[in-house]
C-alpha cells in the first residue's frame, strides 16, 4: 500500500534550535559612537587571545565602558535576551535578571574565530558595528558566521538531494544582532578583501525568573 505523508500535521521538526535576528533601529545612530569607542581601546590595548586568530579581542568589560552609544547598545542587548526568555518560556510576563559579558572584536584581512562555544551562558549574540565588505573576495563564505549541526553523528551518510548535518553561514550586515543557545557551536570565516569588521560579542544568564499573572 502507497502511504501519504501530510507534511503540515504528521511531520514533527524535533530538536529545532533557535537562532534569532534583530535589527537594532538606533544603529545609524550609534554606530560611529561604537565605532570610535572600540578602536580607541584597540589603539591602547593588545587585547586577549580566545576564539580569535590575529583579529583584536577586548576584555569582557564592555557592559562597563562609560560611552553613550555602548550604554543604549547594552540596552539592546537585554532586550534581545528577554525576547529569548519569553520564546521558551512561553509566558507573557516574566521578571528576571539579566546578567551579561561583553567584548568588541576587530577583523581584518586573514582574521578568523575557530570553532567554539560560550560556556557558562544561556544565551549569546554578537551586534555589527561595520560588517566589511567581500564582494570581490576569493574566500568561499568569506567574514561569515558559521553555525555547526549541533546532532552528533548527523553526517555519517548523506542524504540525497540535501542532506543532514550541513553548516548554515550568516553573512553579516551593520546594525544586526544575532543572539542563540551559547552551547551551539560556530566560527567567523576568514576573508583577503581589504576591509575591516567590527562586532561587539556577548554572553547572557538569566537568574531570579519568575511569572507574573495579571498585571504587572
Amino acid at each position: 500500500m502507497e502511504l501519504e505523508l501530510d507534511h503540515s500535521t504528521d511531520v514533527l521538526a524535533l530538536f529545532r534550535t533557535p537562532l534569532a535576528r534583530f535589527t537594532v533601529p538606533n544603529a545609524e545612530k550609534i554606530n560611529p559612537g561604537l565605532e570610535k569607542a572600540i578602536l580607541k581601546r584597540m589603539n591602547k590595548d593588545a587585547g586577549i587571545n580566545r576564539s580569535n586568530v590575529r583579529g583584536w579581542h577586548s576584555e569582557r568589560d564592555f557592559c562597563k565602558w562609560p560611552e553613550k552609544a555602548v550604554r543604549e547598545l547594552v540596552d539592546s542587548m537585554r532586550s534581545a535576551v528577554r525576547n529569548m526568555v519569553r520564546l521558551i518560556a512561553d509566558v507573557p510576563k516574566f521578571r528576571t535578571t539579566i546578567q551579561l559579558a561583553a567584548w568588541a572584536n576587530v577583523n581584518g584581512p586573514g582574521s578568523f574565530n575557530h570553532y567554539h562555544t560560550h560556556p557558562n551562558s544561556l544565551w549569546s549574540g554578537v551586534y555589527y558595528v561595520r560588517a566589511g565588505a567581500y564582494g570581490d573576495d576569493d574566500i568561499r563564505h568569506a567574514g561569515k558566521l558559521k553555525f555547526y549541526d549541533p546532532r552528533g553523528q548527523i553526517d555519517q551518510l548523506a542524504h540525497p538531494g540535501q542532506g543532514f548535518g550541513k553548516n548554515f553561514n550568516i553573512a553579516p550586515e551593520d546594525g544586526m544582532m544575532l543572539v542563540f543557545p551559547s552551547w551551539l557551536a560556530h566560527s567567523v570565516n576568514s576573508f583577503d578583501s581589504d576591509t575591516q569588521r567590527i562586532s561587539v560579542a556577548f554572553n547572557a544568564r538569566v537568574k531570579g525568573f519568575k511569572e507574573i499573572e495579571g498585571p504587572e
